[in-house]
């Protein structure tokens, strides 16, 4: 059983933030807005957003940060019949380690409007030399679903 990550802001300084680039490809659409701006348009076609990826060096100098996830997704179908899971992990010359996921079929998450969905993660403290930071939605539905972005907030020790 995983034990939740909670993120102690005595102990814990928000440092920097990375985004997404769903912006900054073919799939941006006007379709359907987030903040005024144009998302990311998943469908059948496509089964992973743009990933935030980062190595360990990019993230802290330390021996450890925490992460706090945030994505917003707009489903256009029921998610029973259009699942989808954000994934968090490292990886290691193609093997991917330290996951974390949230599957979005096991929450209760409306139609046509816009949702926040979020995890705190803790980066592995064994980290490898040229280890990168993964964080990406993966579609498994065939209806549209929109992603507003994705969100990596780092918090590292005060120590």
């Amino acid at each position: 059983e995983k034990f939740p990550i909670t993120i102690d802001e005595e102990k814990y300084n928000k440092t920097k933030e990375f985004y997404d680039d769903i912006l900054d490809n073919d799939r941006a659409s006007d379709e359907v807005l987030f903040n005024g701006e144009r998302t990311y348009k998943m469908d059948s076609t496509v089964y992973y957003s743009p990933a935030i990826i980062k190595t360990f060096d990019q993230i802290t100098k330390k021996d450890h940060a925490k992460l706090k996830v945030t994505m917003h997704i707009f489903f256009t179908a029921d998610i029973k019949s259009n699942a989808g899971i954000l994934w968090t992990s490292f990886d290691h010359k193609g093997m991917k380690h330290h996951e974390s996921t949230i599957d979005l079929i096991k929450l209760d998450i409306p139609v046509n409007q816009w949702v926040e969905i979020s995890q705190n993660y803790l980066t592995p403290e064994d980290k490898m030399y040229g280890d990168q930071l993964l964080i990406y939605y993966w579609n498994g539905g065939k209806m549209p679903v929109y992603i507003g972005d994705i969100k990596a907030e780092v918090w590292e020790p005060k120590y």
